[in-house]
């Protein structure tokens, strides 16, 4: 009778043994499945950050090239100008509003072209703007 209780239990542990090891596979495979899908994810949203940053690229791209469309071709006559007001860049609008050619204004700065009366107006105006208070 001892050896049939032992027997019994034996095949009672082993089938309880062979049912525990087969749910730790499946914890494993959902383990397994979960950390997968954790990696898919991150390369998802990896993914959505680059295409994000191509988006930005071309879309700054686009702001430049109009920006350079209208400094260079507009009916305006622009320039960008330094903190020590000379001139960083001019378009050919201004230069011939003006009787300089661009080389030549280049050399000076806005001081030299304004009028006496109005240099101190002037003045006033760029430190405003360079505090912020002129947009």
């Amino acid at each position: 009778m001892l050896n049939e209780f032992n027997s019994d239990l034996e095949n009672l542990v082993k089938k309880y043994s062979d049912k525990l090891e087969l749910k730790h596979l499946e914890q494993n495979k959902l383990r397994k499945a979960e950390i997968d899908s954790r990696l898919l994810f991150s390369e998802y949203i990896d993914q959505l950050k680059e295409i994000k940053i191509a988006i930005q690229d071309i879309k700054l791209k686009k702001s430049e090239e109009n920006f350079r469309k209208i400094f260079e071709e507009g009916p305006l006559g622009m320039a960008i100008i330094n903190l020590d007001l000379t001139f960083e860049k001019v378009n050919s609008t201004l230069c011939h509003m003006l009787g300089y050619p661009e080389r030549e204004l280049m050399e000076i700065t806005i001081q030299d072209i304004t009028h006496p009366e109005d240099i101190n107006k002037d003045v006033k105006l760029v430190e405003k703007m360079f505090e912020g208070e002129i947009p």
